[in-house]
This record gives C-alpha cells, structure tokens and sequence, in this order.
C-alpha cells in the first residue's frame, strides 16, 4: 500500500552495535523507500547499520556525536542534511539520542522530531532537564501497552502523543512450506528423530537460557526424547556466559542432550527444526524471537515478564510461566510435548496472531499513520 503523501524522513541512531533494535531500523527504513517514501539512514561511519544500508541500497549518511547528550555540533550537521535531503522529520532510536535530535528544532523550528522506543525504562523522567526534551517531541512510539502505561506514568509526553505500534516480522518469509522439519534438523546437524526445543537470543543471564538447563533433567525423566538447542552469541565486551552455560551442562551431564550453535541468518529454517520455542527471559521489553516462532506456526513458552505476556497468549498461542521458575518452566515443556493436539492448535492460533497483529507491513501502515499525521 502506499501512502498518498510521500514521507521525507531521517532515522537517527549512533549505535556502532548490531542487534534486535538496529535489525528493526533496516528493515522499516527498506520498506519506507519501497513504499516511494524518501528515507535516509544516519549512523556513525563504519557502522552495522551503514554497512546494511549499502548492501540493502537504502540511502545513509555517516555521522558520529562527540558527545553523549546535547552534540550542538551533531544537531547543526542534521540541519544540514534535513535542507539538504528536504527532510521534514527526525524519528530518534536511542534514549541517549534524543537531545542531540531535539537540538535541530531550535535551528530549524519547522522539523519534527519523533522518538522510537525499543528499550523500557521504569524510573521517574519528569525532571527539568527531560521536560524541556519530551515537550519538544512531537510523537512518541511504543512497542507495547505496558511500555506505554510506563511513558505515561514516568514522564510529562502527552497521551494523545503516544502511539503502539508493535513491530513484528514479514510474515511471508516464516512460511512452513519452504522447508522441511527433516532437512532444516539435517541443515543445523540436529538429530532428526527427536523432539527439539530451542532458545534463540542473545546468550546472557537476564534471557534466562541457564533456566531451560536447570529443567532439562526434569524434562528428560518424562520425555527422553528431547534435544535442546541453543542459538546465538554474547554480546562484545561482556562475554563469559556462554562458558557458564557449557559448564552447567556439563554438570547435569546433558553433552548428549544439547547443542549450542552460532547465530545464523536463517532463522526461518533454523524454526522449522523446532518442536518448540522457549523464550525463558527475565525480563524481556518485546520480544521479537517469540513473534518469530509464532509466525513460523511454533507453540512459544514465554515468561510473564515485560512485553511477552502482549505477545504470547497464555492457552492459546502458547504458555506463560513466572521467571526464573525451572519448576513451571519444566511442566509446560512437558505438557505441550506430550500433547501433540494441543501443540497443532497452539500451531494455528500462533500464526493467525502473528498475521493479523505482527505483520511487519501491517505495522508500517501504522508508522505511516502517524508520521502522516504530523506532516
């Protein structure tokens, strides 16, 4: 669908990282130009996202703050780009970036500035210095109601400025006609006659992959049959609990249970190995993976924390249980694997979500709702 008025926006975000929130910029940034918006990626130089941005032909434009907050001369060079480019809005990524984008308004008053939230915050942000920023925001977008509540809660942006739109996944790329359960488990060398459960995600403690270890005994006096696989990397400069995990497996003597592989770019295949997708996080702001496994038509267990319970419905499109509980983590694993009924209907139900709430296009017809809103 396009829009019948043509958007001219910058998406600001001086990160040097690669993950979940840079992965969603692409991607609205490449459906933004495909619907003939005029777009323009803006990222430090060298950058994974600039580094997308040539591979993918998306316009971008190098830039790198030399201060943390309120880069006067960052906010000068934006300037020029938006006369420049005839761009009318700044949509800023990071909380940290939100002054240096804010900036651009007190020298060019006509620019709009939006923020996209991806990162929760539950502390109080109603002082002198965030009121004068948020006052000058002229929308604010959540991924979540509770991300939402928490704007409304713990700053001064108006209600009417806050919008949720909770980005997702392109549907059609999880279709499970394009591969087969056999040849994805013999694509990732995973046994083809067992039944696999995985956890795909950054490894670290907050995403709860020791929980799902600290079960397995448990689930493997029911179920033998079950393989474990963890998928993904640790984040640069903090590693050391992908060693700890190894550890724990070999103390509860699980080597021939569980398998760790690197993160791969065929997501989509790797889940059509999976009998089940576990996202055992103790705090989780979205939670993009379980939108993924929904999609592909993958029964999820979740953990009540942060935006999964939005996401995963409890009985229907898969099972929430309490953080950091290996007990309740356990039993539903073993309940879903000994139900393969309720597993089919969790399958349909799953996807019919994803189609009709997490549907990346679904979702930029919302972005361009409100950034047409505003021109």
């Amino acid at each position: 669908m396009i829009s019948p008025r043509p958007l001219s926006v910058g998406i600001v975000c001086f990160s040097t990282s690669w993950g979940g929130l840079e992965i969603v910029l692409a991607r609205i940034a490449r459906s933004l130009k495909e619907r003939d918006h005029s777009v323009l990626l803006i990222s430090p130089p060298g950058s994974p996202l600039e580094q997308t941005a040539r591979k993918q032909s998306i316009p971008h434009r190098s830039l790198l703050p030399r201060l943390r907050y309120l880069d006067m001369a960052a906010a000068k060079e934006l300037v020029a780009i938006s006369r420049e480019q005839e761009i009318g809005t700044f949509i800023a990524t990071r909380s940290r970036d939100i002054s240096t984008v804010v900036l651009t308004k007190f020298f060019r008053p006509g620019l709009r500035c939006v923020y996209f939230q991806q990162m929760q915050f539950g502390h109080s942000k109603r002082g002198i210095f965030h009121r004068i920023l948020y006052r000058n925001l002229d929308a604010w977008i959540t991924l979540t109601e509770a991300m939402r509540r928490s704007v409304l809660r713990n700053t001064v942006v108006p209600e009417r400025r806050v919008s949720v739109i909770p980005f997702g996944v392109m549907t059609d790329e999880f279709d499970r006609g394009r591969f087969s359960r056999a040849g994805s488990r013999r694509r990732f060398r995973l046994p083809v006659s067992k039944q696999i459960v995985g956890v795909l995600g950054r490894f670290d403690r907050q995403k709860g992959q020791a929980d799902l270890l600290r079960a397995a005994p448990l689930i493997l006096a029911k179920s033998p049959r079950v393989h474990f696989v963890f998928v993904g990397e640790e984040t640069r400069g903090e590693e050391g609990h992908l060693a700890e995990l190894k550890a724990l497996v070999k103390e509860k003597d699980l080597s021939s249970h569980v398998s760790f592989l690197a993160f791969t770019s065929e997501v989509p295949r790797l889940l059509r190995a999976l009998d089940l997708l576990v996202v055992p996080s103790h705090n989780e702001t979205f939670g993009y993976v379980a939108v993924e496994g929904m999609a592909m038509g993958i029964p999820v267990i979740g953990t009540d924390a942060g935006g999964l319970p939005e996401i995963i419905r409890d009985g229907d499109t898969g099972i929430l249980v309490p953080p950091a509980d290996v007990e309740a983590l356990a039993g539903a694993v073993i309940a879903l694997l000994r139900d393969p009924k309720l597993c089919r209907k969790m399958s349909a139900a799953a996807r019919r979500r994803a189609r009709g709430v997490f549907d990346f296009e679904k979702n930029i017809d919302q972005l361009e709702g409100v950034l047409g809103s505003l021109a």
